[in-house]
């Protein structure tokens, strides 16, 4: 439909993003990523005018100024003065503090999505919430060419869902402070693509129709940066018929495989015969995943289960690369009937192959949370893992940190570690401390009250993280695909 067709968007088509946008119960609060230029600025002047016409919604329009060249904060104020013409709430945000000299472009997302995810989890919204960003139909097809050109495979080369979640969770500092007796559960952030049918050309048409302004970044010139010379080779394979419409068709086709592949790992990730996910932060494969031909997987799901572990136990927020993952699984695969033995690391986890199966741990040393006091009545998703929280009654705020070897030797030393977990598990569990005073393990509370729960009950320090729940209940599962890259 939308790649296809020309000129603006049509009544229909709109009528259409109105039952996207606005459809189904309660009064959604619809967060605009709005840069100004014309996709964006397109978007923000179709969900005013459709949430005005249904009377029902609340818009924030928000900016961000990457700060990365001159002009960049004119362009923020264009976008703020054309909200409150049109009467929407607005913030803008700046990515503070030095830029990277490569991989500026990715560092860029990563940062604004991260800002984003802080307005997003700011208000305590009752009802749906959705981030909405502008991508369209042309970057659906540049995305695709640009892991086409990684190798990617059929995770990659599904490019971008008009629906999806990142598990961004909010800063300390912005997460609002509930009356006593609420509890607020972090969610993933859901975001919402609504012109990936269209190409950005219609886009421009719909506001010139209007008479409505953007602006034109002068840094989409710039062939220093890889999506600006894919787009313009994108440009000069549209005489061989391959356009952005074909692409994308190609890209909604391997999504569908995706999600095949998807379903049949999350059903090796529940059998426990075959994995198992420990609640103390590691996990364990069981050979049978290689060697049995009845039970075992194919490659490509016994990759996608690598990779959503890996993802689990390490918290690794970035993508893993493919190749990478493929080597693991091939040194993984091999040595089995000689005993073999083999450990590497990938992700920030340790992986090690034992005569039964394989061991995933997360890396003691590698890239550890920085220590964080909790104040009473806060949680939060720490270490990108565990979800951590300090009851509002506790006398005092504690140190959020790893357990450590010098919190291991209290628990060695006293005969509180339970002997079939691997001490790397153990000391990167959560810990809370006064000072040099281990106060409690809350991750060990359950199973070992002997010393764990006499503080844990004293402040009421709860953690839930690996293995407290199904993975058809986790939704950072999305990991199963995003993990490969």
């Amino acid at each position: 439909m939308g790649g296809t067709a020309t000129g603006p968007l049509s009544s229909d088509e709109i009528s259409g993003l109105a039952t996207l946008l606005l459809g189904g119960p309660g009064d959604p609060l619809l967060l605009l990523a709005v840069s100004g230029g014309a996709d964006s600025m397109a978007l923000m002047h179709i969900c005013a005018e459709l949430v005005r016409e249904h009377g029902k919604g609340r818009i924030v329009v928000a900016t961000v100024d990457h700060g990365l060249r001159d002009g960049s904060a004119d362009d923020a104020r264009f976008v703020v003065d054309e909200a409150e013409r049109i009467g929407l709430a607005h913030v803008s945000l700046a990515w503070e503090g030095e830029k990277p000299t490569t991989g500026l472009q990715a560092a860029a997302r990563e940062a604004r999505y991260r800002l984003l995810a802080n307005v997003y989890h700011r208000e305590f919204w009752p009802h749906v919430k959705w981030l909405i960003t502008a991508h369209t139909l042309d970057d659906q097809a540049e995305t695709f060419l640009m892991r086409l050109a990684r190798g990617s495979g059929v995770d990659g080369l599904s490019a971008m869902s008009p629906i999806m979640s990142f598990d961004i969770p909010p800063e300390p500092e912005t997460q609002v402070k509930l009356p006593p007796g609420l509890v607020r559960q972090f969610v993933p952030m859901s975001v919402l693509r609504p012109f990936l049918p269209f190409p950005k050309t219609r886009l421009i048409a719909t506001l010139q129709a209007r008479g409505l302004p953007w602006r034109e970044d002068p840094s989409n010139d710039n062939t220093d940066f890889e999506r600006v010379r894919v787009r313009r080779a994108l440009s000069m394979l549209l005489d061989l018929g391959v356009t952005p419409a074909a692409i994308a068709q190609s890209a909604r086709r391997l999504g569908s495989a995706r999600e095949a592949l998807t379903q049949a790992t999350q059903r090796a990730l529940c059998d426990r015969s075959l994995v198992r996910v420990e609640p103390f932060g590691y996990a364990e494969l069981s050979k049978d995943i290689w060697t049995d031909s009845r039970n075992g997987l194919s490659e490509a799901i016994t990759l996608r289960v690598l990779a959503a572990l890996i993802r689990i136990v390490g918290g690794h927020e970035r993508p893993l690369s493919l190749q990478a993952l493929e080597t693991v699984a091939r040194q993984l695969s091999a040595g089995w009937h000689q005993a073999v033995p083999f450990a590497t690391t990938i992700g920030r986890t340790k992986i090690t192959r034992r005569e039964n199966g394989v061991q995933i741990v997360r890396e003691a040393g590698r890239d550890p949370p920085p220590p964080i006091v909790l104040a009473p009545g806060q949680q939060m998703i720490w270490d990108n893992r565990f979800h951590v929280s300090l009851g509002s009654w506790a006398s005092q705020g504690l140190e959020l940190r790893f357990l450590g070897p010098a919190g291991y030797k209290i628990l060695k030393d006293q005969d509180h570690c339970p002997s079939k977990v691997p001490s790397e598990a153990i000391q990167t569990l959560p810990s809370l401390w006064a000072g040099d005073r281990l106060v409690s393990v809350p991750g060990l509370a359950e199973a070992w009250t002997k010393f764990a729960a006499v503080e844990s009950e004293k402040y009421a320090a709860t953690v839930s993280g690996p293995g407290t729940a199904t993975f058809q209940d986790r939704r950072d599962l999305r990991a199963i695909s995003e993990a490969v890259d």
